[in-house]
């Protein structure tokens, strides 16, 4: 899914994801390593952990925000 292509990317710019890191610790890593990309990568994860843990099911409109913000990383 699109954490994964996002983790693929910042694999270019930082250490790998740490096989029992969470998405909002691996974030905020990357964004004390590389504070460009903080806010990016920062969104990207609040708003996967907000869909993939959240109470609600996720809606079509979010999951394709969460698609775009990926392809928009710059990493």
């Amino acid at each position: 899914g699109a954490w994964l292509r996002a983790t693929r990317k910042l694999e270019r710019v930082a250490p790998a994801r740490e096989a029992a890191e969470g998405a909002l610790s691996y974030a905020q890593r990357i964004a004390v390593q590389h504070p460009a990309l903080a806010d990016s990568v920062l969104s990207i994860a609040h708003r996967y952990t907000r869909l993939r843990y959240g109470r609600e099911p996720p809606e079509q409109g979010e999951i394709v925000a969460l698609e775009r913000e990926v392809r928009k990383l710059a990493a």
